[in-house]
């Protein structure tokens, strides 16, 4: 019985959490020259907590007429060993979604933040398989990259979030 209670308050907590940024992406509606690293830190969180393709788009548009250009990507499989290839992953998605024009500041830029973000949620996610979402964010010289998963061993359901933020002089010239 008391299993039971513990893995839908676990549930419950997730839900609670992915409706809270989901509020969040909805009221952030900010002009550009107002954007924050916290502003950008929280787009990073909202695109990794969607959960389909098609949030995934409209939250990307929403964020890019705020000026905040965004990318994620799902991830899944035995944490240790997948470190390396999802932030990889990260660079190429940065690339591709012209996050990142690819010069070595860029991608030194990318990878610390992801592998600060990885480094986060390691205590809880060391040795077991997870699934969940990579989150990047780029605005203002503000670079965030978010990791939400689900962490699973049998039965037994976690949370873990992590963020990694970078300041960028320059990154891609949006104009």
């Amino acid at each position: 019985m008391a299993y039971d209670t513990e893995v839908q308050l676990g549930w419950l907590a997730h839900w609670i959490f992915a409706l809270f940024f989901d509020f969040i992406k909805r009221k952030l509606v900010i002009k550009m020259s107002e954007i924050k690293s916290i502003d950008v830190a929280r787009a990073a969180l909202s695109v990794s907590l969607t959960r389909d393709k098609g949030e995934e788009t409209s939250t990307k548009m929403s964020f890019r007429r705020s000026g905040i250009m965004t990318a994620s990507f799902s991830i899944t499989g035995d944490f240790m060993s997948s470190i390396q290839k999802w932030i990889e992953q990260t660079l190429a998605i940065a690339k591709n979604e012209g996050i990142i024009c690819g010069s070595f500041v860029d991608s030194g830029s990318i990878v610390g933040a992801a592998r600060e973000a990885l480094a986060q949620v390691m205590p809880k996610a060391f040795g077991v398989n997870v699934g969940g979402k990579i989150g990047i964010a780029y605005c203002n010289e503000n670079l965030a990259v978010a990791v939400y998963l689900g962490i699973g061993l049998l039965n037994l359901h976690d949370v873990a979030v992590g963020l990694g933020h970078r300041a960028v002089q320059r990154i891609t010239d949006h104009s």
